[in-house]
Parts: C-alpha cells; structure tokens; sequence
C-alpha cells in the first residue's frame, strides 16, 4: 500500500486481519512520531498474530503508563475504575511485583484458574 506525503510517498504494510487496525495506526503513528522530523518512506508492520498481540501489549502498555488514573483502583487493562476484589462477574487479580489490579478477564485468566494465580507469583504485562 502506498500513502501519498509531502514528501513523496509512504509504503507501508497492509493489515492481514478484521481486528488490528488500531494497533496498526498506533505503530504508524509511533514510527512516524520517532522519524521526525524526517519522513520514513516506509513502515512495515508484521502481521504474524503473535507479533500483532506483543504490539497490541505495547500500546495499550504506553498508553496506561501515560494515563492519570490510580492503578490501585482501576483495572490496568481496561481503565474501569472499581473497588479492589470482586464485583460482580469481574474477578480481581493483583501483579506481584507493580502491585496494579486487573478483571481476570482482561488479562484472559479463567474465573477457576483465579485461586491458583492468588496463590502464587502473578506478573502484569509491565512487569514480565
């Protein structure tokens, strides 16, 4: 694919899946941000689906770190801000080491694997 610049034109991968233009954007607009003031005459973004989850961490990583809420109190995946144990459907998970708070569901941990993580050394995204 191509973008048409002012200074000419951008190549640039394609996104191969119905759920990653987000983070497609996201990398553009980080790889761009970081070329500056030089415009990069290409980006290409892997597409593997492992590749594609690890950028997906990363952005939603940046993004949080640069967030003004208390990660005491939310969720540090999806910002919801909640009293610390379970509510409702959502189960609470706590990171070892950073001490943010977690739904289960947001970090793809099942409701009867919860205890066991509680029981043990549980490490957020940040801090692995």
């Amino acid at each position: 694919m191509q973008w048409k610049t002012a200074n000419g034109v951008l190549n640039h991968s394609i996104q191969q899946d119905g759920c990653s233009c987000g983070v497609y954007v996201m990398q553009m607009a980080k790889e761009v941000v970081e070329a500056f003031p030089v415009t990069p005459s290409e980006i290409m973004i892997p597409s593997r689906k492992r590749l594609m989850s690890e950028l997906r961490e990363g952005v939603a990583g940046t993004i949080l770190e640069a967030s003004v809420f208390n990660p005491k109190d939310h969720c540090s995946f999806c910002g919801q801000e909640s009293p610390v144990g379970r509510v409702g459907r959502n189960t609470w998970i706590q990171c070892s080491t950073c001490e943010r708070w977690h739904h289960s569901v947001c970090v793809n941990i099942p409701k009867r694997d919860i205890r066991k993580f509680k029981k043990t050394l549980w490490l957020c995204v940040f801090c692995r």
